[in-house]
């Protein structure tokens, strides 16, 4: 017996542990409320559920919505109307009459009638709060006893599940609830009083009805939660299931023929204005628009419960306690562990039982629900939920414990040899990229100097010297070749290489490859064909990546053909055609492809080699390797290369006959850009055979360019390899170019700082001490991008590696060893680039630029915009007319110019951006805000006393400027056409910037601010400031607060306006308030100290038009201008 009880309890041992557990931790997570809201939700959705009771006739409710409060024309409404609404519903004869409004204040007219009806109307309850913040009910209702407390209690998620019975108020008397209230007034009359039940449990009785308190050990509450007498609110429904009527309709009398007598009529604001609207348990959270609850509603509901359980003994709703719901949550735990212990041995009934289980639980829930009991139903799923994972888990581990230690210990074994083949990789995949770097270098300055002795670097060559240093250029591209296949596969073979795909016309690519394979066709009887259509769609590829696939399959058919043709051919495949490849079987073509054909009359392929020509290090055979040469990793790259495009190739051979060889690329819908197509070195193998080594394949002489079109372009070369600097020296020299050398960063960063000035910056990335990427760094530090190219040289062609010179600051880069060409070529471009760039940044600057997020002028297009808050400043000389008027046109020009070149780098210092000069005006934006802009303005205004120093000196009179700021949301951007742009801003705050502007002129000032700029000034103590004016200018509806800056005028008037500016702000608050014989005592004061006060001038011509005129009734101190 008692072994086999340890059997059974060893079986069910799991269970045993998890129900107690699990039940444990959900218990606590339910007493710490942590389950409440989620509880909550699902007993709200039982509501929504429910089938619709009955509409409620025993209750009125009289709607107070938005056309009500139109109707009655102000709120709260008068005294008057609240009387007539009261006598209209009174001679209805309802029982019972509730106004769920608060009403301790008097609202004339009318108070006296109201209180008469309130004195009259023994049936009229009101409402007042009790709690902390208390609302005092209506005096009259007051002393009548007429009152019942409006406060609601809500749950943690804002819905209101609970109403209060009766609660105390501060002086410790107590109130009973609006809604019960209303309740029991009905019930007296039909004889039904409230009786005890239990006098220590607060147990009391109404008719059929008992009320039961919550006390704190119930549900989800706690004790803190229930404080007054608190029951649960068993809702009817919302508005609808209560007979209804709008206020309008019973202040007209359209109120149907016995709609209230003998009923209860409840008053209450409906309108969402009026903010008695609340969350119930008909909200669903899951709704984006929650449906709120007047409040009037809630308490008919409250209303309704206790007469529905009084008169038809309809449930009271009433929650469980705690230790019954511990014991539920328990004794599920214990059912779905159990049966999750089943899972291994009995499947189905396991799985079958845990969903029964919760079922059950919900049914259960709800059946209680419609009965008028909440007992919990989350927490008993959680507890199977839980229970049943932990128990399935644990069944499964004890199973598995055994066998998962077993495949721990081969899994340790595989990790450690996985670790040292990975180290291995590893130290493989650095040498070869160390090996790369190492074999590039050297392979650079051989094809390097060999190419540029045979251009006449060094002079006039014999006839064998050309031939010998033609071989030797010659087996450097070999070389290089080979390095790049062996790099190229191990990127494919590690998957670190990515395409840059783009539309592409195959034909023309086609054509260049057949071109540069020219070379390899020497000596034989071979002709190469370009059979594809003009007509042929573009592909989708990467264009450096197809001319590798087609130069290796070119440079193939051509290596084991002697004589006949090699041909190229493509057709475009629709839809989900198919093709049949070279073992016989069908590819599905995806949609729109092209399969390109290269086939040739050569030796052909052994059906035995077919299957591998595409491995690794595969040729024909042995005897092909000999004769033909090669690695035997031409294919495997290609293959891979035309699969990452996601494409097939396969190959048809007869021995004798031939071969033909077809690869797949997706095509494109996009137009081809109408740029022209060109190898790039960096990823171009050019074909090289052994014939090319051969004095016949030699050119008769060596071409020399001793072109003098690259000007006086400086340009400095950095490397620690003197060989590469060499081969740089012999190919820049030739085209004229000056230039710099450096053997290191140190060397090249003090060579820039050399008075003559570097147009262009060609960098080794390694070097000692003080990396290429380091150099670059610090260069970009002072030269932008646009200013000082850097193109980066580097043995190292990773994508990453790249990258990271890009990061730093590059501009371009090109691979070792690279070609005469395409250095000449990318130096050129990167020269003028640059040079157009900085010719056209003294019409577009830098900053602009910058500001725009684009690196040079030829990235901007049309729409480009930034759109934030900033400082804006207007600013123009003033009298500019007139004095133009005594000057050339020529004089003019050389005026203004001087003016701007002397103001507008104060722009520039204090972070602005000039957007446009207009005239002898000028509109600058500052991203940064108010502070950048008013220093600014100051220090522009310090910039034209210098100027007029300097103009009085040569006799010509001084100028004074005005400047505006103001600040706000503008866009600067690009507008135009795409054949005509400029730069702009464009916002309604720029015209009122401009109208500021103006303003100066009119007050005679030199530095206006509106109100917004000083409130976002961050320290505007530093600034010594006057308030000038409240005015609305014209095209404007609303006023704007104007400030002159007195930092921006000269000393000895500053003084003066400081010296009056108390006396200045008193007149001027006379002024606003209509009192203009104050006004216009301190304006005369400070005119009788400072008279060249053009401001408190121009308020004494107001002031005397106002006394002519008459001050306006709507006086309010804003000065209307009807001119700009």
């Amino acid at each position: 017996m008692r072994q086999k009880l340890q059997t059974t309890i060893k079986q069910w041992r799991a269970a045993l542990i998890v129900a107690p557990t699990v039940a444990g931790l959900v218990i606590a997570g339910s007493m710490a409320g942590i389950f409440n809201l989620l509880e909550w939700s699902l007993r709200d959705q039982f509501f929504r559920l429910r089938p619709n009771e009955p509409i409620e006739s025993r209750i009125v409710i009289v709607t107070i919505d938005e056309p009500d409060i139109k109707y009655v024309k102000t709120w709260p409404m008068s005294d008057q109307v609240m009387a007539r609404l009261i006598s209209n519903i009174k001679a209805q004869q309802p029982r019972a009459i509730g106004i769920d409004l608060y009403r301790d204040l008097p609202v004339e007219p009318g108070h006296e009638e109201l209180v008469e009806v309130f004195n009259t109307t023994p049936n009229l309850i009101g409402i007042e709060k009790v709690g902390k913040v208390a609302i005092a009910p209506p005096p009259g209702l007051a002393k009548l006893g007429q009152v019942g407390a409006n406060d609601i209690v809500l749950d943690a998620d804002g819905k209101l599940r609970r109403g209060l019975v009766i609660l105390a108020k501060s002086d410790d008397t107590m109130v009973e609830g609006f809604g019960v209230k209303l309740a029991r007034m009905y019930l007296e009359k039909e004889g039904i009083k409230l009786r005890v039940i239990a006098q220590k449990n607060n147990i009391y009785g109404l008719g059929k009805a008992a009320f039961v308190p919550l006390t704190g050990n119930e549900g989800e509450y706690k004790k803190s939660d229930t404080g007054g007498y608190q029951i649960l609110i068993n809702y009817r429904g919302g508005l609808n299931s209560f007979a209804h009527i709008s206020m309008m309709d019973v202040l007209e009398n359209r109120i149907p023929r016995e709609m209230m007598r003998d009923r209860i009529v409840m008053l209450g604001a409906k309108a969402p204005s009026l903010n008695d609207n609340h969350q119930t348990p008909y909200s669903s959270t899951l709704n984006a628009s929650k449906q709120l609850t007047p409040g009037v509603v809630i308490h008919a509901n409250l209303t309704s419960q206790v007469l529905s359980a009084a008169l038809e003994g309809r449930p009271m709703l009433q929650a469980s306690i705690k230790p019954l719901n511990w014991l539920l949550i328990l004794f599920w735990s214990g059912t779905s562990a159990a049966f999750g212990s089943l899972y291994v041995r009995r499947r189905f009934l396991s799985v079958g039982g845990i969903f029964l289980a919760g079922g059950i639980i919900v049914t259960s829930g709800y059946i209680a629900f419609l009965s008028g009991w909440l007992i919990p139903v989350f927490t008993p799923l959680v507890a199977v939920a839980g229970s049943a994972v932990i128990s399935i888990g644990a069944t499964l581990w004890n199973n598995l414990k055994l066998s998962y230690q077993q495949l721990e210990e081969y899994a340790q074994t595989l990790e450690i040899k996985n670790q040292e083949l990975q180290q291995l990789d590893k130290l493989k995949d650095e040498f070869l990229a160390n090996t790369s770097h190492e074999l590039r270098t050297p392979l650079n300055g051989i094809i390097g100097i060999a190419e540029s002795m045979l251009e006449g670097a060094t002079g006039t060559l014999t006839e064998l010297q050309e031939r010998n240093l033609w071989m030797v250029a010659q087996s450097g591209h070999r070389l290089s070749n080979l390095v790049n296949d062996i790099l190229d596969f191990s990127k494919l073979r590690h998957k670190n290489l990515e395409l840059q795909l783009k539309p592409v016309n195959i034909r023309k690519i086609v054509e260049l490859v057949l071109t540069l394979s020219q070379g390899l066709v020497e000596r034989k009887d071979l002709e190469l064909v370009n059979a594809i259509s003009p007509e042929l769609p573009p592909a989708y590829v990467d264009e450096d990546r197809l001319q590798q696939i087609l130069l290796n399959l070119i440079g193939n058919a051509i290596k084991f053909t002697e004589s006949g043709t090699v041909k190229v051919s493509a057709e475009w495949v629709m839809g989900n055609g198919s093709l049949v490849m070279g073992n016989g079987s069908e590819f599905n073509q995806l949609p729109k492809q092209i399969a390109i054909a290269i086939s040739d009359t050569g030796i052909g392929i052994p059906a035995a080699q077919k299957d591998r020509i595409f491995e690794s290090f595969e040729q024909g055979d042995g005897s092909s390797a000999r004769k033909y040469g090669g690695t035997g990793l031409g294919l495997s790259i290609t293959k891979q290369l035309v699969e990452l495009h996601n494409g097939k190739i396969w190959v048809e051979s007869e021995v004798g006959v031939g071969s033909r060889f077809t690869f797949t690329l997706p095509t494109s819908d996009a137009p081809v850009e109408d740029i022209p197509t060109a190898p790039t070195v960096s990823t171009l193998r050019r074909p090289v055979s052994e014939a090319n080594l051969s004095s016949a394949n030699l050119p008769e002489t060596a071409p020399a360019n001793n072109s003098a079109a690259e000007g006086d372009f400086h340009i400095l070369v950095v490397d620690d390899e003197p060989i590469n600097l060499q081969v740089l020296q012999n190919y820049l020299k030739a085209n004229n170019y000056k230039i710099t050398q450096a053997l290191n960063g140190e060397e090249a960063l003090a060579a820039l700082e050399d008075d003559q000035p570097v147009d262009l910056m060609l960098l080794d990335v390694m070097m000692p001490n003080m990396s290429g990427y380091e150099v670059c760094a610090k260069v970009r530090q002072k030269y932008p991008a646009q200013q000082l190219p850097i193109v980066m040289l580097t043995a190292k062609n990773q994508v990453a590696d790249l990258v990271t010179g890009f990061q730093f600051g590059a501009n371009d880069y090109i691979t070792k060893p690279f070609a005469k060409d395409e250095l000449l070529t990318r130096v050129k471009t990167h020269l003028k680039l640059s040079k157009i760039t900085n010719a056209y940044g003294r019409f577009v600057p830098h900053e602009y630029l910058d500001f725009l997020s684009r690196e040079s002028i030829i990235d901007v297009k049309l729409g480009d915009q930034v759109s934030k808050e900033m400082g804006i400043m207007f600013s123009d000389i003033r009298s500019f007319t007139t004095l133009s008027e005594t000057m050339t046109p020529q004089e003019i020009f050389n005026f203004v110019n001087a003016y701007l070149r002397r103001v507008s780098p104060e722009i520039e210092k204090h972070h602005g951006l000039v957007v446009k000069y207009i005239g002898d005006g000028m509109m600058a934006v500052f991203p940064n805000g108010a502070d950048d802009a008013v220093a600014a303005g100051i220090a522009k205004i310090a910039k034209v006393g210098e100027y007029n120093q300097h103009r009085q000196a040569e006799g010509h009179k001084p100028i004074q400027i005005g400047i505006g700021i103001h600040l706000g949301y503008i866009m600067v951007g690009i507008i135009g056409v795409n054949n005509r742009m400029q730069s702009d801003a464009l916002s309604d705050t720029i015209n009122l910037t401009a109208r500021l502007e103006g303003l100066t002129k009119f007050y005679g000032v030199s530095l206006l601010i509106s109100g917004q700029v000083l409130q976002k000034l961050s320290h505007p103590e530093r600034y010594k400031v006057r308030f000038i004016d409240q005015a609305i200018v014209k095209g404007k509806n609303e006023p704007i607060e104007i400030y002159e800056v007195l930092d921006a005028e000269v000393e000895e008037v500053r003084k003066l306006k400081l010296q009056t500016q108390l006396d200045f702000d008193r007149g001027l608050e006379y002024y606003r308030l209509g009192k203009l014989e104050q006004a216009q005592e301190y304006f005369d004061r400070v005119l009788a100290i400072n008279y060249q006060d053009k401001t408190a001038a121009l308020y004494l011509e107001r002031i005397e038009q106002l006394f002519e005129q008459g001050v306006p009734d709507n006086w309010d101190g804003i000065w209307r201008f009807t001119q700009k």
